[in-house]
C-alpha cells in the first residue's frame, strides 16, 4: 500500500501555515474505520481552531451499482456537517 492521507493533525498543519485540511479520503474509511460522525468530530474540531475543512464524499462501486448515489452522499454530507453553523 502506498502513502497514508491524514496522519498529520489539523493543529500541526496550522502551526505551519496550513489554512486547509482534506477529511473524508475514502482510504481512511476503508482502512481505519473512520465513519461519517468520526469526520464530524473532525470537522468541528477544524471549525474550532480555525481551519477551513474540505469534506470530501462518495460512493462505493455497490452504492453506485445499486442507484444509491443520492442517498449515500446526502447522508455524508447531513451527518459530516452536523453541528456546522452556515456561516462557516
Amino acid at each position: 500500500m502506498g502513502p497514508y492521507t491524514g496522519e498529520v493533525s489539523p493543529l500541526a498543519l496550522f502551526s505551519i501555515g496550513g489554512k486547509f485540511v482534506m477529511v473524508g479520503h475514502f482510504e481512511r474509511r476503508l482502512y481505519f474505520g473512520e465513519t461519517d460522525d468520526t469526520i464530524n468530530k473532525k470537522i468541528l474540531a477544524c471549525y474550532r481552531n480555525d481551519i477551513i475543512p474540505l469534506l470530501l464524499i462518495g460512493e462505493t462501486l455497490e452504492g453506485r451499482n445499486n442507484n444509491e448515489t443520492e442517498k449515500i452522499l446526502l447522508k455524508q454530507l447531513k451527518t459530516s456537517l452536523k453541528g456546522i453553523p452556515p456561516d462557516f
